[in-house]
């Protein structure tokens, strides 16, 4: 039987999968709910928006489930990512 030496220790990250927008509805004039699909391993999702897209994401919120709901008026753009 060979026995080998220890290897160096190894820094590594896990990468979830992004999570996927399938529902969007407008609850009211003022107010957006959306829905994604469940990432594998994921804790929960931050929630990103923008007005516009020259403009950098800023996250809004932390979630656990899989839909947000927000309530502004005017166009946003959204975007969720999963975190563990």
């Amino acid at each position: 039987i060979y026995n080998s030496d220890i290897s160096d220790p190894v820094k590594a990250k896990a990468v979830l999968g992004k999570p996927i927008i399938n529902t969007i509805s407008t609850v009211t004039s003022s107010s957006i709910k959306f829905s994604w699909e469940k990432v594998n391993s994921a804790t929960g999702y931050y929630v990103y928006r923008r007005k516009n897209t020259n403009e950098n994401w800023k996250k809004i919120t932390t979630v656990k489930g899989t839909d947000y709901k927000d309530v502004l008026s005017g166009k946003y753009y959204y975007s969720v990512s999963a975190y563990k």
